[in-house]
């Protein structure tokens, strides 16, 4: 069970990262819309996609779980303070959580996703001490690999039926 955590988040992260920078130009809008302090602006999405990229990466390396579990926590936070001061301008600002893949605004959603990813890294960091992904039969992290290209995909097309469903009832009105 605890490899499904560790491969969900990895996958997860590099998917999003992935699909951010064939979208970076929608990304960076998001961050601008926030109105952040200057120095946010100017690290802009670039750095949150490097972080992304380095922590799906070394989450899955025993050695260097911590550090990516450092990483993510802060991460998380950073996705909590963008819903949350999207919440307090009053905006309905697009997450571009996954690049456009998903049609998403920051607020409530990306708050009970944080706390999702951060009770996954919890679990992590309470098994870290013993944690070696690689110890594991290979059919058991290609078993936890499709099951979480499974979640994401189901996501997606809820999400992407959700929107439909919208866009059929605006069209009637």
């Amino acid at each position: 069970m605890i490899i499904y955590f560790q491969v969900f988040i990895s996958l997860l992260l590099f998917v999003s990262s992935i699909t951010k920078i064939f979208n970076l130009t929608s990304f960076q809008k998001t961050i601008d819309q926030l109105e952040p302090i200057k120095m946010v602006k100017q690290l802009g999405a670039m750095t949150v996609i490097i972080i992304e990229l380095i922590i799906g990466i070394t989450i899955l390396f025993k050695e260097l779980l911590i550090f990516a579990l450092i990483l993510l926590f802060l991460l998380l936070l950073s996705f909590l303070w963008a819903a949350v001061r999207a919440m307090s301008l009053h905006r309905l600002i697009d997450c571009n959580c996954f690049g456009g893949v998903t049609n998403e605004s920051l607020g409530w959603g990306t708050i009970l996703k944080v706390v999702a990813l951060a009770l996954c890294g919890a679990v992590l960091l309470l098994s870290s001490t013993t944690l070696n992904i690689w110890n594991y039969p290979l059919k058991d992290i290609l078993g936890s690999l499709y099951f979480s290209i499974s979640i994401l995909t189901l996501y997606s097309l809820i999400n992407i039926t959700i929107k439909l469903f919208e866009s059929v009832i605006l069209y009637q009105e």
